[in-house]
């Protein structure tokens, strides 16, 4: 596999030095993309707003 081009540090200084920032790079089979561009859709959210509050709800619910 190939280094990912668009990977790279944030230079932004305008964030809150308090806050982290993660960022991961998720690659999807197209059926599950498409099952989960659906469940967003219902919930009416993008497909990343989506997959970020399911996996919140996940981790907050152990």
């Amino acid at each position: 596999m190939e280094k990912d081009k668009y990977c790279v540090a944030s230079t932004d200084t305008k964030q809150n030095d308090k806050e982290v920032i993660k960022q991961v790079h998720i690659y999807l089979p197209t059926s599950l993309h498409e099952q989960i561009k659906e469940k967003a859709k219902d919930d009416i959210t993008g497909v990343a707003t989506y997959i970020r509050k399911v996996l919140n709800r996940h981790v907050n619910n152990k």
